[in-house]
């Protein structure tokens, strides 16, 4: 038995790869299950449900020694507790490549471009594997979620092209209306306490032996988050200390106007903020203009500043 699994703050594209790929080995004869280490954002449930396939369950108990596969994610802090325990044999990802190492070789593809799932379509056309249509619809979802349908500057032509194919397996005539329909149930956290929305889409990373938490909150109503400041910096505050982080930082990208508005609780984060940014904060707030990407925009300069 193998088992797949993501990171523990996971995105649609976490879930829906790791899918994707238990399906695609169960079609090869390979015993394997997806477990998700915490549960899914409104999207990823709107997602599973425009299909016949069920969420993963969330299981952080695994047998001593199991073989894992890790798909969206590489780095330990991000994964499985004691992950040293297990025997990592495979990992499919679209990040940097960090703190990793195993005793013995593994499979991994690791990829520049938007998406896990578009490294996946590639893998599965290089074998001649056409996946179901409701393993597509996840795939395509997972592409138009983390490229916010071609608006991130993560998006490349290659997933572009996965979208468009996909799109056709999974008999879905309009992937950018559909988007919007996902985008609109990210959206809708009218009833979530202020905790989870900061831990929705939430990261650490150690820059130079500094520690900083960001969290991200892609929405189509960035007003709700705005209205909620208070609750959100105080509940960075007790992040902050609770994890002994040296800075955390929130943002809050508008999908539609391409826009990011970043929070910050203190003087010392505000300090950091502007220097590396150049930016000027006001009332615990200011624009990072059309800055979308943790990932390629926004920790590129922050690992500058802290070089």
């Amino acid at each position: 038995m193998k088992y797949i699994f993501w990171h523990t703050n996971p995105d649609t594209d976490a879930y829906c790869s790791a899918v994707a790929y238990a399906a695609y080995l169960a079609d090869h004869w390979e015993t394997v299950q997806a477990i998700a280490l915490w549960v899914p954002n409104n999207e990823t449930k709107y997602v599973f449900s425009k299909t016949t396939l069920q969420l993963p369950d969330v299981d952080m108990h695994l047998p001593v020694w199991a073989e894992i596969i890790l798909v969206d994610h590489n780095e330990a802090w991000q994964s499985i507790t004691h992950r040293e325990q297990y025997t990592i044999v495979w990992v499919i990802d679209h990040h940097k490549i960090a703190d990793f190492h195993t005793p013995s070789p593994i499979f991994m593809r690791v990829d520049s471009v938007g998406c896990t799932c578009t490294i996946l379509h590639e893998m599965f056309q290089e074998q001649w594997y056409t996946p179901s249509k409701d393993v597509a619809w996840l795939m395509m979802s997972a592409i138009l979620s983390d490229t916010l349908y071609h608006r991130s500057p993560t998006t490349t032509e290659r997933d572009k092209k996965a979208i468009r194919e996909l799109a056709m397996i999974a008999w879905c005539a309009d992937p950018e209306t559909y988007s919007l329909e996902m985008f609109a149930a990210k959206s809708d956290l009218w009833d979530m306490p202020v905790e989870q929305i900061l831990m929705l889409d939430y990261k650490e990373f150690d820059f130079n032996g500094t520690l900083m938490g960001i969290g991200v909150m892609e929405t189509t109503s960035p007003s709700y988050a705005v209205r909620r400041k208070l609750e959100i910096l105080e509940a960075m505050r007790l992040q902050k200390q609770k994890t002994w982080l040296s800075h955390i930082l929130f943002c809050v990208v508008d999908i539609l106007a391409e826009e990011n508005t970043a929070f910050v609780i203190d003087e010392t984060d505000s300090a950091v903020i502007s220097w590396a940014f150049g930016v000027t904060i006001t009332d615990h707030q200011w624009s990072l203009g059309n800055v979308l990407s943790r990932k390629k925009q926004l920790v590129p300069m922050l690992e500058q500043y802290f070089a």
